[in-house]
């Protein structure tokens, strides 16, 4: 990305997306020390005349701020610290209580209100970054991008053999991470509920003890270890109803590429996949392993859900191409 014949640097997390392979320079701040981060961006001697902040960490914001401290800054969100979020990291990570975020919840608001622009991925995280900053601020939502072009339909699918699965089993499938944050111990009750079924979870475990989760789960329920990106659709036409009980807010992309491969997808009721999905998913109770049995039975029998393509729309990768363009000016 160039913004008026100077480019554009990106401080964030590692990624390969195709509308961002034309970034010149990237910082990774995770993993690193923030001051290691700083020192390293610095040694480059850059000079850009805008710098791209990813939020997925407050790390990526210091880096940028820190490195940078005199460049204009576009702070993109991925999130931000909602009580619900902080009460379930707090769970996750088994910290004494909410005063040990409290420091990143006043970091990211100090950041967020000297960013000269924001870029958020739902209207529903716009009102909850307006509810920190105010309103006033230079603010775009952007969706993040589903590549129709690796999510086909038509993509070989990966063999149910190779994870021992018959050709007439009922697969339910989830890729991602194993934490109580995306609602693992609900899909192995709800994995309880229905025996008949064969559950694939592929991901890994985080921030938990190893087989913390695979220690008791039921017999139906197979455990495979994290694919590469461009594996997702071939395991995704695999199954049959893709699943994403998530405890918190958040898109989750995975639900539109699980629809962008003609897949029925069950996720748990938020008000922002409310907005966001309309009535393209099968939407189950939070926390509520009996109701997310329910919606996978009823995902089964009746399919992919009607509107899906226009939802699959709004993550058009050209689209998000034109639209960062037009904010990274």
């Amino acid at each position: 990305m160039k913004a008026n014949g100077v480019p554009v640097y990106y401080v964030g997390t590692r990624v390969e997306r195709r509308s961002w392979s034309n970034i010149p320079y990237q910082a990774y701040a995770y993993f690193k020390k923030v001051e290691d981060t700083v020192s390293e961006v610095k040694s480059l001697k850059l000079e850009p005349n805008l710098i791209w902040l990813h939020y997925g960490t407050v790390d990526c914001l210091n880096v940028g701020f820190k490195a940078f401290p005199e460049v204009p800054k576009i702070v993109h969100v991925h999130g931000v610290w909602t009580r619900d979020f902080v009460e379930q990291f707090v769970k996750q990570f088994r910290l004494l209580g909410n005063l040990s975020v409290k420091p990143l919840e006043y970091l990211e608001k100090v950041y967020l209100k000297r960013a000269d622009k924001i870029i958020v991925y739902s209207e529903w995280m716009k009102m909850l970054v307006e509810n920190k900053v105010g309103k006033g601020k230079l603010m775009y939502t952007v969706y993040n991008p589903v590549d129709r072009e690796l999510f086909d339909p038509t993509v070989y699918s990966m063999s149910r053999e190779d994870f021992g699965l018959r050709d007439e089993d009922m697969v339910v499938g989830y890729v991602g991470k194993f934490t109580p944050l995306k609602g693992t111990e609900y899909i192995l009750k709800a994995a309880n509920i229905l025996k008949s079924h064969k559950f694939v979870l592929v991901g890994r475990e985080v921030a938990m003890p190893t087989g913390h989760y695979q220690t008791g789960a039921p017999s139906n329920v197979i455990f495979h270890p994290p694919i590469s990106h461009e594996l997702v659709p071939s395991f995704m036409k695999m199954i049959d109803v893709y699943i994403q009980p998530t405890l918190r807010d958040g898109v989750e992309i995975p639900i539109a590429e699980a629809l962008a491969m003609n897949k029925p997808v069950v996720t748990s009721d938020h008000p922002e996949r409310r907005l966001l999905y309309e009535d393209s998913v099968y939407y189950c109770r939070p926390r509520n392993a009996e109701d997310l049995a329910e919606k996978i039975i009823e995902a089964d029998k009746k399919g992919i859900l009607s509107g899906s393509d226009q939802i699959v729309a709004k993550f058009d990768v050209e689209k998000n191409i034109r639209e960062l363009k037009a904010i990274l000016r």
